[in-house]
Parts: C-alpha cells; sequence; structure tokens
C-alpha cells in the first residue's frame, strides 16, 4: 500500500508540473497516510484519468485549431502576395485557344474588346465594350514601363484604335486576334508596326 501511495503522489506531482490547473486541487484532496482506503484509491485513479483524458482533449483540440487557422492564413498570404495585375495575366491565360466570334464576350468566342472586358470583370472591374473606349480608363504606360495585366493597343486599320490585348510580361501578350485567343509578341513585324499606346488598370 505505501509504494502504491508513493507512486500516486509521483503521477500527481508530475501532472502538476506539466502546467495543469486543476491538479492542485485535486491533490489538497488526498488523505492521509491512515485514511487510505479501496474506494479512496479507485477515486483518486479515476480522477487522475479524467484530468489526463481532459487535458489531451484539450491539447489536441487547440493543435487542430492552429492547423485549421494556419492553413487559411497562408492560403490567403499567398493570393495577397501575387500582384493583381499578374493574377489577371493567369486567368487570361485560361482562356488560350478560345475562338474568335466577332462582338464574342465569352468563352464560346471573343473577339478583342469582348476578351479583355470579360478578363477584367472577372476582377470587378468594368471595362467600356469597345478597344477605343478602353484607351479612357486608367493612366498611360511606357512601352517601356509595361507591368503585367497592363492593356495594350493597336491601329490594325488605320482608322485608329481598332485592337486591344493584356500585356503578359516579357514582351509579348494575350488577345483575341483574327482565329483565336492567342499570344503574341510586341517586338514582332506586323504588332510592332501598329502598336499605338498603353493603360495601366488602377
Amino acid at each position: 500500500m505505501r509504494k502504491f501511495i508513493q507512486s500516486l503522489t509521483v503521477v500527481v506531482t508530475s501532472t502538476v508540473l506539466i502546467g495543469l490547473s486543476s491538479v492542485p486541487s485535486f491533490a489538497s484532496q488526498i488523505p492521509s497516510k491512515g485514511q487510505v482506503n479501496q474506494s479512496t484509491i479507485a477515486n483518486s485513479s479515476s480522477a487522475i484519468h479524467n484530468i489526463h483524458s481532459s487535458a489531451v482533449h484539450t491539447a489536441i483540440k487547440r493543435d487542430a485549431t492552429f492547423h485549421r487557422t494556419s492553413s487559411k492564413y497562408m492560403v490567403k498570404a499567398h493570393a495577397s502576395s501575387v500582384p493583381i495585375g499578374q493574377q489577371i495575366v493567369d486567368y487570361a491565360q485560361n482562356y488560350l485557344r478560345a475562338p474568335y466570334v466577332w462582338g464574342g464576350m465569352s468563352p464560346s468566342g471573343f473577339d478583342c474588346s469582348g476578351f479583355t472586358k470579360y478578363v477584367y470583370s472577372h476582377f470587378g472591374i468594368d471595362l467600356p465594350r469597345t478597344a477605343s473606349g478602353q484607351t479612357d480608363l486608367g493612366t498611360y504606360v511606357k512601352e517601356s514601363n509595361l507591368q503585367p495585366g497592363d492593356l495594350v493597343f493597336f491601329d490594325t486599320d488605320g482608322s485608329g484604335i481598332s485592337h486591344v490585348g493584356i500585356y503578359i510580361g516579357n514582351g509579348n501578350f494575350i488577345s483575341a486576334a483574327s482565329v483565336d485567343v492567342c499570344i503574341s509578341s510586341l517586338n514582332s513585324g506586323y504588332w510592332a508596326g501598329c502598336y499605338v499606346t498603353a493603360r495601366h488598370i488602377n
């Protein structure tokens, strides 16, 4: 019996050391040596088991909550760390090879300004319907200062702004051209010859 009480004391003391606030009140209720009986021992053992189970449950719950919160934070942090211009570019490239349709404004068929309007609307930005109308928004950007997501404009028929695309970086832009949504180079002979201006949409 003495060895059992000593073992019981060690268990309670160890539990106190790991920071369980409920243990001190339990320890104060342990009877003196002469008062120990089988019922007291059973009750004490059960109390220790309950304290331990409660602590483990609390720790697991706290750890699970931490990981859920951390995961959500990481996802939000990653999304917010991508510049909006790059997000626009990434979204626009989902529609590569979508067919060109005059007046089209959906994935089943786009024309140039219908494509830019559709892509920007995904980010809550409402562009005018025509390429020329879209030059009225945002701020002017020099060709040498273009950033992903900027709109680039062209005069393809000598009548003024007639084509628009989205700059994607490295001298390239994406647009709904005569056949489908494709990526072209600003430095190619054709597009370099009809490039007019660019706008950064705030």
